[in-house]
Formats: C-alpha cells, sequence, structure tokens
C-alpha cells in the first residue's frame, strides 16, 4: 500500500480511534502523523494506518470517553479536589508583602490571617498546612542565608522583616 504524503486517514491508538493527517515518511513503513483533533504528532508504523476518502475522515474527532470527561469536567464545581491551585505568588512573597505591610512583628497564623483578610491568600489553595508550611521557609531562610530577609523577634514565635528599622542588625552564617 501506498501512502501520500497529505492523505487523511484513521488510526487506534489504544481504544480510541484517531482522525490523522500524514506529514511524511521517515523510514521505509514507518510515518509521521498529525492527530486531527488535537494537533499532536506522532510516529505511526503504515499497517496501523487505514486509508478512507477524505470526506469520510472528519476534521476534528475526539474520542467518546474524552467528551464525557470533558463535560463532566464543566458540571464539577471548580474546587482544588478538581483542579490544581495556580498561585501567582509564593507563602514566602505574601509573607514578605504581608510583613512590609504591617511593618511590626508578627507569628505565622498572624501573618497569613492579615494576607487572608487583604486578599493575598486563599487558605483552600494551599492545602491542609500553610502555616508550618510558611514557618519551615522561615526557619530555612533564617539558616541557610547569609543576609535572610526575614529575622526572629525578640517576642517568642514573632517574625520582623530584616529590613524594617527596629530589627536589629543581623547576619547568620550557614550552618554546616
Amino acid at each position: 500500500m501506498s501512502i501520500e504524503i497529505g492523505t487523511r486517514g484513521m488510526t487506534k491508538v489504544g481504544r480510541n480511534q484517531l482522525a490523522i493527517e500524514v506529514l511524511h515518511e521517515m523510514s521505509d513503513g514507518i510515518y509521521q502523523v498529525r492527530n486531527l483533533a488535537t494537533g499532536s504528532v506522532m510516529t505511526i508504523a503504515e499497517n496501523r494506518i487505514s486509508l478512507t476518502p477524505a470526506e469520510e475522515v472528519p476534521a476534528e474527532t475526539t474520542p467518546e470517553h474524552e467528551t464525557e470527561d470533558r463535560e463532566a469536567a464543566e458540571d464539577a464545581p471548580s474546587t482544588p479536589s478538581h483542579r490544581a491551585p495556580r498561585h501567582a505568588k509564593s507563602l514566602m512573597a505574601i509573607a514578605l508583602e504581608t510583613l512590609e505591610t504591617e511593618a511590626r512583628a508578627m507569628s505565622v497564623g498572624e501573618i497569613l490571617e492579615t494576607a487572608k483578610q487583604s486578599g493575598l491568600f486563599q487558605p483552600e489553595d494551599w492545602g491542609k498546612t500553610p502555616q508550618q508550611t510558611l514557618y519551615g521557609a522561615f526557619v530555612r531562610e533564617t539558616k541557610e542565608k547569609h543576609q535572610p530577609r526575614i529575622i526572629k523577634s525578640e517576642v517568642r514565635g514573632k517574625w520582623l522583616l530584616a529590613s524594617l528599622p527596629e530589627a536589629p542588625e543581623v547576619t547568620q552564617t550557614a550552618e554546616a
């Protein structure tokens, strides 16, 4: 069987029937094809391509189960359990911005509560323990950085921006 460049046909990938277009022959019997539904390019052996007249091959096809999945996803509420959250800022960036705005020593809980009230932080987007995550980031920053952006306050459990005028002059060396 002779397959020409630009020919449209069908191929089976897994349990799906895909409409494809032949892009070029890579070697004897191996072709590079484009999935008409998604535009993705793949390599297929000649014996896996079934040629059909061009008018019978739809320009775009979507496997039946993908259509059902897509419809179910559109109907489902968009909660963190259904989609991965997209964070515009890291927890550390949110905390630094909050500390700069407040210009005082604050605990991790206070930082996150203030950030929540100002709209910078949505707890449901950050998993079960955002306070522990932020606390760990603070501890790591103070131990590993030569000049940390954040330092411990004299009050237990509170943190300050190192750039604040009332912050004590602190330079730490990374512990080995």
